[in-house]
């Protein structure tokens, strides 16, 4: 409840969310903590929500891998009250795919998932697959129900890992390739 009462105080917690993303990035920069600054982010539920707004607003976030994001917040039930909420609304992934698209995001999820509803998510890796042109998104969907117990969770997170190893190393052959 701490996010939707936030938001329903007028705080716009998503605005908070990539603001923090950012400045970790450049602690993380700063640090020499990312190889030649290519920085991935992974993420679960509203963790993979929130690397989907922080990679949508810092173009130096190269690859993210999300399992079971949240993709509109109006379909959680502590958000019933805020439905029309103009922060909620302005946060809904629909509004990230310009930002997105053809960018490296694996998306995993369950077959089913009524808590953040499987169907949303798929509908915005349809939206931003249509928007990609040269990087096509990838889904990996998962037998079962994420959010619940019949999914094999584990399975998305070495997915979505795999994904962003894959990504790592191409970054490096490119650098590679560069000198």
């Amino acid at each position: 409840m701490g996010w939707a009462n936030a938001i329903s105080d007028g705080v716009n917690v998503i605005e908070t969310i990539r603001k923090i993303g950012s400045r970790i990035i450049d602690i993380a920069i700063k640090e020499n903590l990312a190889w030649q600054q290519t920085v991935a982010l992974m993420g679960i539920s509203r963790g993979g929500f929130s690397a989907m707004h922080i990679m949508a607003h810092d173009s130096r976030v190269y690859a993210a891998a999300v399992c079971a994001p949240v993709t509109d917040l109006r379909v959680l039930k502590e958000f019933n009250r805020l439905k029309e909420n103009k922060i909620v609304l302005s946060a809904n992934a629909e509004n990230l795919v310009p930002a997105l698209a053809d960018r490296f995001l694996c998306i995993s999820i369950g077959e089913k998932d009524p808590r953040i509803d499987e169907k949303a998510c798929y509908r915005f890796h349809a939206m931003l697959s249509a928007a990609s042109k040269k990087f096509q998104p990838e889904l990996f969907v998962l037998q079962g129900e994420t959010h619940g117990t019949s999914a094999l969770t584990e399975a998305s997170y070495i997915a979505g890992a795999s994904f962003l190893l894959g990504k790592i190393a191409l970054r490096i052959k490119e650098r590679v390739n560069k000198d």
